[in-house]
């Protein structure tokens, strides 16, 4: 006769067996994409912050068009630094390819800094207002800017989101042509929620998640356009998959990068 465990003991192995999953979940699961700043975007919370370095101190260099600003801190890091610029450089490179040239050239106003590892960024982000800036111990003057916060993270992401910064460039676009309360981009975002077919898509990673575009309008239009015009990390990956998926999403996107002239400031 098989002895038979005791019913407290089946409880413990699956409630370590649970733990263990957990654990390894954990460990395996990819960090979150960038995104514009705000509480979902912080490392740290809790992390102490010095005070920002000023501007005057800053590297500023001519790149593809852009401005960007290195801080001396990055810079001490010779290697990393080297590394990230590199990367940069050939993401703007990319970009100037294939993004019309009225859009291309509202882009190239969008600073870009650069830093070697910002408490409450976890990696990029578009900052949107000085009004989360200066209160989380950032240089108000990186208002309307995209910021690499974290150099190392910025290599090691790209690796699987190779237009990262064509992403936070186009949190900048959306936010300061359109405006982020733009009812057309509102609207093809609800649409494509409502729908249900980004509850679970196919991923870089190999395994099926909720699409970050669905996180609200901001990220389905940077979303989108990574897709549109280069690769994304969630399916649909290309163009050609995106207006199989969503049609109607990519020739709303597409309009507002193709239009000529641009339109003035949403803000």
């Amino acid at each position: 006769m098989t002895a038979r465990a005791a019913p407290w003991h089946d409880a413990s192995m699956s409630l370590f067996s649970t733990i263990a999953v957990t654990i390894v979940t954990l460990l395996l699961t990819e960090p979150p994409p960038p995104c514009c700043s705000s509480p979902t975007s912080l490392m740290d919370p809790s992390r102490p912050t010095a005070p920002p370095t000023p501007t005057a101190d800053y590297m500023t260099n001519d790149l593809r068009g852009w401005t960007v600003r290195v801080n001396p801190a990055l810079i001490a890091e010779e290697e990393l630094c080297r590394a990230t610029l590199e990367e940069l450089d050939h993401q703007l490179y990319m970009i100037t390819r294939v993004i019309p040239k009225p859009a291309l050239a509202r882009l190239k106003d969008i600073e870009i800094w650069v830093e070697l590892d910002m408490p409450k960024t976890a990696c990029m982000c578009y900052h949107v207002s000085k009004d989360w800036l200066i209160p989380n111990g950032y240089n108000g003057d990186k208002e309307g800017s995209v910021e690499i916060g974290n150099a190392r993270a910025f290599l090691g992401w790209t690796k699987g989101q190779p237009w990262m910064v064509l992403h936070e460039l186009a949190h900048g676009y959306h936010d300061q042509v359109f405006g982020y309360d733009d009812p057309m981009i509102i609207a093809a975002w609800r649409r494509m929620a409502d729908r249900g077919v980004y509850d679970k898509v196919g991923h870089i990673s190999g395994k099926p998640r909720r699409h970050y575009a669905l996180t609200n309008q901001m990220e389905w239009f940077a979303e989108t356009t990574e897709a549109l015009y280069g690769t994304n990390d969630f399916h649909p990956y290309v163009r050609s998959e995106l207006r199989e998926i969503d049609p109607q999403g990519a020739r709303a996107v597409q309009q507002r990068w193709e239009l000529d002239p641009i339109p003035m400031p949403a803000r």
